[in-house]
C-alpha cells in the first residue's frame, strides 16, 4: 500500500483504513494527497505535482499546480459525504505540508514551446517533444503544452526530407527561399537574443489578391497541429488588437502569421486595421514591450516569436518599411511548378524544422559562436565604410545572411551539394534588398520638405534648444537618455526651421508618437507630468539617433 510509505509523523497523526482518511475519530475524506515532485519553470514560477490517492484500491490521480492553488482549487475528486466538516480541506493541506520535507530539489517544468536555458543547457520544447531527446535533466512538460502542440511532421527518412527541401530551394522561388531563411531566423530567435543580437524586423508579404500570399505563409509557418486540424499560427486582422496579442503570446521562437491586411469596408475600418499593423510591426521590430488598450485597461508585453504579415498593400511610412523584410508577390509570383511542389509536399517544412531543431539543440554552442563571429566580422567591416543610407535594412540583411550560413552548414553536414543551391539565397536577398531600398528612397522623397526627427537632432546639436539642469525643470533638459521638453517650446523652435502654416502641437505629437520616439504615461497621453507639475514630451534619444542615423552631440 502507498500509505505504508508515508512519513511516520503522518501515520501517527492520521489513519487510512478501508479507503477512509481520518483524524482520530473524525473522518476527513475518501482520498489523501501525496506531493510527488517540486517543479520550477524557466521563468522562475514554482509548481507542485500532487498525487490524489482515492478509495480502498488507492487509485492515483496526478495534477500539477502552483502551490498556493491547492487550498482554493476545485478538487478533482468528491468528498466522501456531505457530513464532513469544511475543515477537511485544511487538514488535507496540513497533510500535504507534512510531506514536503522529503521532496528533493525541484525539477524543471516546461510551460511553453521554444528555447529554454536550464542549468546552462539550451533545450527546445516542441510540445510533446524536447530536443535534445536525452537532456539529462529532471523535467516535466506542462499538460496543456504536451497535449496541445505537436509538430506535424511525416515519417519519411531524414535524407528524403532534406532532399525534397533541396529541390524546393533549387526552384529558385524568391519568396519561398526568403520564407525559409526567415523561418530559420525565427527558430533560432532566442539564441540571437542571448548574444544581444535581436532580429529587429519582420516579414511582410505584399501582393494583390490571388498571388498565394497566405498559401505560402501557411506552408512555411504553420508548424504545429491541433486536434481539429486547424491552423495554430494564423489570425487575421478582423480581431481586436488585444485578442491578436493574446494569441501571439502563446508562441516562442517560431513565426506567428497575421494574415490578410486589406482595405476595410470603410475608411474607419481601414484605418483601424492599419493602426493595428503599425503597432505590431513596431512591437515586433523594436523587440520591446508596447502599450495596447483593452477596454479601460492599458496593458502590454513584448513578443517572444517572429511575426509575418500578409497584406494587399504597403504601409507607406518610411519607419515601417524600415522595420520589415518586404517581399512583393506581384513582382515575384509563385509559378505553377512551385505551386505543384507545395501541393505534393504538404508537411515538408514542419518535417524539416523538426530535423533542424534536433540538430540545433545538440549544437547550440557551435551556433552561438558562429552567430557571434559572423556578427562581429560584419560590424568591423561596416565601421570602415561610410554610413549606409538604410542602416536598419543593412542589419536585417546581415542577420538573414547569418541564418543562411547556419542553414547551409546544416545541409553540408548531411552531405548535400550546398554549392548547387547556395546562390539561390544570395540572389533572393540581393533582389529584395534592392527592391526595398527603392521603396525607401521613394518614401523618403515624398517627405523632403522636412524631417522633424532630423530637425530635432540639429536643434540639440546646435544648442538652439536651451537646456537646464534636471533639478531645475525649465522648458527642456536631458536626463537618463531622455529629452524632456515642453510641447509648445519644441514647436516654437521647430517653426524657426520648418515653413508650414498648418504645423501644430497636435501634428507634432502625432508624428513623435507614430515614430515611437515618445514615452507615454499610463493613460497613453503624449506627454508626462513631472514633479514641477508641467507636462513634457519624454523623447527617447537613443531611438532618435537610430531613427535619423545621426549622432547627438550630448552625453546620453
Amino acid at each position: 500500500m502507498a500509505w505504508a510509505d508515508m512519513p511516520e509523523s503522518v501515520r501517527k497523526r492520521y489513519t487510512w483504513e478501508d479507503g477512509i482518511l481520518s483524524l482520530g475519530r473524525v473522518m476527513i475524506s475518501d482520498y489523501y494527497v501525496r506531493p510527488l515532485r517540486r517543479l520550477r519553470s524557466p521563468g522562475g514560477r514554482e509548481y507542485l505535482e500532487i498525487g490524489f490517492v482515492v478509495g480502498d484500491e488507492e487509485t492515483l490521480h496526478v495534477l500539477t499546480m502552483e502551490p498556493d492553488a491547492f487550498s482554493s482549487m476545485e478538487l478533482p475528486v468528491r468528498m466522501m459525504c456531505n457530513d464532513y466538516k469544511r475543515s477537511s480541506r485544511g487538514e488535507l493541506l496540513i497533510l500535504l505540508k507534512m510531506q514536503m520535507r522529503q521532496l528533493p530539489e525541484p525539477d524543471w517544468y516546461i510551460d511553453s514551446v521554444g528555447w529554454h536555458l536550464l542549468d546552462n543547457q539550451w533545450i527546445y520544447c516542441a510540445g510533446n517533444e524536447v530536443f535534445p531527446l536525452d537532456t539529462g535533466l529532471g523535467q516535466a512538460i506542462a499538460r496543456d503544452v504536451r497535449e496541445k502542440y505537436q509538430i506535424r511532421y511525416d515519417d519519411r527518412a531524414p535524407e528524403e526530407i532534406l532532399g525534397s527541401m533541396q529541390d524546393l530551394i533549387r526552384l529558385n522561388c524568391i519568396p519561398a527561399n526568403l520564407c525559409l531563411v526567415y523561418l530559420v531566423t525565427g527558430l533560432l530567435r532566442t539564441l540571437f537574443f542571448s548574444l544581444d543580437i535581436p532580429p529587429r524586423f519582420l516579414l511582410y508579404l505584399c501582393g494583390s489578391t490571388g498571388t498565394y500570399k497566405t498559401t505560402l505563409a501557411n506552408y512555411f509557418f504553420d508548424l504545429y497541429r491541433r486536434g481539429d486540424g486547424t491552423s495554430f499560427a494564423s489570425e487575421d486582422f478582423t480581431s481586436s488588437e488585444a485578442a491578436l496579442q493574446s494569441r501571439i503570446l502563446e508562441f516562442r521562437d517560431c513565426v506567428f502569421l497575421l494574415d490578410d491586411l486589406s482595405p476595410g469596408v470603410n475608411s474607419r475600418e481601414t484605418g483601424r486595421k492599419e493602426n493595428v499593423a503599425n503597432n505590431f510591426i513596431r512591437t515586433a521590430a523594436n523587440c520591446e514591450k508596447r502599450l495596447i488598450k483593452s477596454g479601460k485597461q492599458v496593458q502590454g508585453t513584448g513578443f517572444e516569436c517572429s511575426i509575418a504579415i500578409t497584406a494587399e498593400n504597403i504601409l507607406e511610412l518610411e519607419s515601417l518599411v524600415n522595420r520589415t523584410l518586404l517581399v512583393d508577390m506581384d513582382k515575384y509570383p509563385l509559378n505553377q511548378e512551385t505551386l505543384g511542389f507545395l501541393l505534393h509536399h504538404p508537411t515538408l517544412v514542419p518535417s524539416f524544422a523538426r530535423l533542424f531543431l534536433m540538430w540545433a539543440a545538440e549544437n547550440t554552442e557551435l551556433i552561438c559562436r558562429s552567430i557571434r563571429m559572423f556578427w562581429d566580422n560584419y560590424r568591423e567591416n561596416t565601421e570602415q565604410d561610410a554610413p549606409p543610407a538604410h542602416p536598419r535594412l543593412r542589419d536585417t540583411m546581415n542577420i538573414l545572411s547569418i541564418s543562411t550560413q547556419i542553414l547551409l552548414y546544416f545541409f553540408e553536414l548531411r552531405n548535400l551539394d550546398v554549392k548547387s543551391f547556395a546562390g539561390c539565397f544570395v540572389d533572393a536577398m540581393d533582389m529584395v534588398q534592392r527592391d526595398e531600398e527603392h521603396v525607401l528612397r521613394g518614401l523618403h522623397s515624398q517627405n523632403v520638405r522636412y524631417d522633424i526627427s532630423r530637425e530635432i537632432v540639429n536643434l540639440i546639436n546646435t544648442r538652439q534648444i536651451m537646456q537646464t539642469m534636471p533639478a531645475f525643470g525649465g522648458e527642456a533638459y536631458i536626463h537618463k537618455e531622455f529629452l524632456y521638453i515642453q510641447p509648445k517650446y519644441l514647436l516654437e523652435q521647430l517653426e524657426k526651421v520648418i515653413n508650414d502654416e498648418e504645423f501644430s502641437v497636435h501634428k507634432l505629437s502625432s508624428y513623435l508618437g507614430k515614430k515611437g520616439l515618445l514615452v507615454k504615461d499610463n493613460s497613453r497621453d503624449y506627454t508626462k507630468k513631472n514633479s514641477n507639475g508641467k507636462r513634457y514630451y519624454q523623447i527617447d534619444l537613443k531611438r532618435l539617433e537610430e531613427e535619423t542615423n545621426m549622432y547627438l552631440m550630448t552625453d546620453l
